[in-house]
């Protein structure tokens, strides 16, 4: 089965909003720096309360704790967003691209077919509002919606994996804060 699709700026822009908020780095990044961080500074603390004998600098660690975890989240999303923003303002793009499978692996490609690719390759499947994502070990491909709606689901039974949905998840959203 071969399809031909056209990726959009919009596309791009919708993968990288996954990639920015939804991705499996970005949320295991948002939990280590804001627990991680609370956990460190309640401990430096109280280590120094009890080898320089500061009476109540544990409170303060506490304090400061969860002073970082009310407003670190806050900040990461206002950097997360500024980010987001500027990478909307890049060139518009139109790219014809083909992705054929075969009963074995598949291919994804834009002028002639050079690289093949395993089922059992894909490591993780993302369904966003706009596009749907494939991860193939370090690389990605992003096929938009809903002309891939098949291709998807061929690909998912094939490789055996889940598609994770972030039904929610698109530009217009996390700009306007619904996410």
């Amino acid at each position: 089965m071969k399809q031909e699709l056209i990726l959009t700026s919009q596309d791009i822009l919708e993968y990288q909003t996954l990639a920015i908020f939804g991705s499996k780095k970005a949320r295991n990044m948002l939990k280590f720096n804001t627990l991680g961080i609370f956990a460190e500074l309640m401990i430096a603390f109280f280590i120094i309360e009890k080898l320089f004998s500061i009476k109540y600098l544990s409170v303060a660690g506490i304090v400061l704790g969860v002073l970082w975890l009310i407003f670190y989240p806050k900040f990461l999303k206002q950097k997360r967003l500024k980010i987001l923003k500027r990478l909307k303002n890049e060139n518009e793009l139109n790219k014809t691209m083909f992705i054929e499978l075969f009963d074995d692996e598949f291919s994804f490609y834009e002028n002639e077919a050079k690289e093949r690719f395993a089922y059992s390759q894909i490591t993780e499947i993302y369904e966003t509002a706009g596009v749907y994502v494939v991860y193939i070990g370090t690389l990605y491909i992003i096929l938009p919606k809903p002309k891939c709606e098949h291709i998807i689901s061929a690909l998912a039974k094939k490789s055996g994996k889940y598609i994770l949905k972030f039904e929610n998840l698109n530009y217009q959203n996390v700009i306007e804060g619904k996410f």
